[in-house]
């Protein structure tokens, strides 16, 4: 501080510092979201075009990123066998990932797919998912979650 001659401007520096600080932040949040939406784009081109190889890769790099859609995605092309054989522990391994991502359609599938476990965890686990589906709006998770108390 030997060489701010006030502490107005020591105040001015530290304020300064905080706010490039901050602003490369959200610049490089938002370079990581735009990436994201790029491999996301390219991902929804390639499985319109049913090149699912190419689906599956760019997904797999937006879904790595954190991206819960991508994650979705890659769920569904597992549990359909798109561009690999059905694999339902991989499909059960992406919703998990978008589902903590607060996807709701991953929260709704992981749910139903839980409750339909003999073991009582899993299926505590499961209405737990289709709960939080439900708050988030999805009509066929509260449909599904009712039908569960009810039986």
């Amino acid at each position: 501080m030997k060489y701010l001659s006030s502490r107005s401007q020591y105040t001015a520096l530290l304020l300064a510092g905080l706010l490039y600080t901050f602003a490369h932040t959200a610049v490089a949040q938002e370079a990581d979201s735009a990436q994201q939406a790029a491999w996301i784009v390219l991902g929804d081109e390639a499985f319109v075009a049913e090149a699912y190889a190419d689906a599956m890769a760019s997904y797999q790099l937006a879904a790595e990123a954190g991206n819960a859609r991508a994650a979705y995605n890659l769920a569904v092309m597992a549990e359909n066998g798109l561009g690999m054989e059905a694999n339902v522990p991989t499909a059960i391994s992406w919703y998990t990932k978008a589902a903590l991502g607060e996807h709701a359609e991953a929260q709704y599938n992981l749910g139903n797919y839980m409750i339909g476990q003999e073991e009582q965890s899993m299926q505590e686990q499961g209405i737990y998912w289709l709960g939080k589906a439900a708050q988030a709006g999805l009509i066929e998770a509260a449909y599904t979650l009712g039908y569960v108390y009810y039986t």
